[in-house]
């Protein structure tokens, strides 16, 4: 259905994060534990719409400059391909070429071998002619001398039937030794083109194996980069759910009478999903039990407080701690 599925996916989460800073003022997404994040003394702020505005265009550049750089490499793969097609259609061309040449050059050598055989044929018939009228002549001059040459004849007739059986004999040798190396040299030559077709397909395995492990490295640096980048997001929505909630109690507070200014406390909560406190404490006090109490009171008064609607990145911000110190 689409031809760049992570492109897809990218651009899908880019208009969620989008989404998200448009509605609460911040980005989120991750679903990797870290360690819970220590938080320094901050000053509580309400949200400043021109750093969303700044925020919000920031995360649409990248996604552009993300988008521009996928382009291109589709262009550049793109590209590869067509080449790759070109270099195997003229290859293929190539080889067609010379399997024409190599059928005209059999069909030449047939109709040459066939020539050849028509004139042996035919030298044949007419030395058996040629033959025929010597032994004919021959006969009329033997009928004269038939008794006188019998015994000769005989002993001819055997001589040549030793030699004719002779030649023969060395003739079926010699075709015998001919299929033996002609039988080698094929089996040779099969025995070679089996191994080159071995190598071929090894060569082909291997390549197929290389191309496979780049492609996996790719894909782990790209979700390397996802991965950090999504944490990267996820920490500055924790962040900025603090200063919420920070700000929250700040506006919650009441400040004890007699309470000196500059006092500021470690404060741990314990939020379920809603953003009620199921618990409350000073981890670092003040110095003064009364503005530590104070505190405690404008965290439980606030609540529900601002908490990540996203319940993988909740399970982080689920124990919360951060420095109260009151604007004075």
């Amino acid at each position: 259905m689409f031809k760049n599925p992570s492109a897809f996916f990218y651009a899908v989460l880019v208009h969620a994060i989008l989404l998200a800073v448009l509605t609460v003022s911040l980005d989120w997404e991750t679903d990797t534990e870290i360690p819970k994040p220590q938080v320094q003394i901050v000053k509580a702020v309400s949200v400043d719409e021109a750093k969303v505005q700044a925020q919000l265009d920031k995360l649409k550049k990248a996604e552009q400059d993300r988008l521009r750089k996928e382009q291109e490499r589709q262009k550049k793969l793109e590209k590869e391909a067509d080449a790759a097609k070109k270099k195997r259609e003229q290859e293929e061309k190539r080889l067609a070429e010379l399997e024409k040449q190599r059928q005209q050059e059999k069909q030449k050598l047939e109709q040459e071998k066939k020539r050849k055989q028509e004139e042996l044929a035919l030298l044949e018939k007419q030395k058996l002619e040629k033959e025929k009228k010597r032994l004919a002549e021959e006969k009329k001059l033997q009928d004269t001398q038939k008794q006188r040459e019998a015994t000769e004849k005989k002993r001819r007739e055997e001589e040549q039937r030793l030699a004719k059986a002779r030649e023969e004999k060395k003739r079926l040798d010699e075709e015998a030794r001919q299929r033996k190396i002609a039988e080698e040299k094929r089996a040779k030559a099969e025995a070679e083109k089996l191994r080159r077709e071995e190598e071929e397909k090894q060569r082909a395995a291997e390549m197929e194996r290389e191309m496979l492990a780049m492609r996996e490295a790719e894909m782990a640096a790209e979700e390397a980069k996802l991965t950090e980048e999504r944490e990267r997001q996820a920490q500055s929505t924790i962040l900025q759910y603090i200063a919420l909630i920070q700000d929250k109690v700040q506006r919650n507070w009441s400040k004890p009478t007699n309470a000196k200014p500059g006092l500021s406390c470690e404060v741990f909560v314990q939020l379920i999903p809603s953003g009620d406190v199921l618990n409350v404490k000073i981890t670092k006090s003040s110095g003064d039990e009364f503005f530590d109490r104070s505190v405690e009171t404008a965290v439980r008064k606030a609540q529900p407080l601002p908490v990540p609607p996203d319940p993988s990145l909740f399970e982080r911000f689920r124990d919360v701690r951060f420095i109260f110190k009151p604007e004075e």
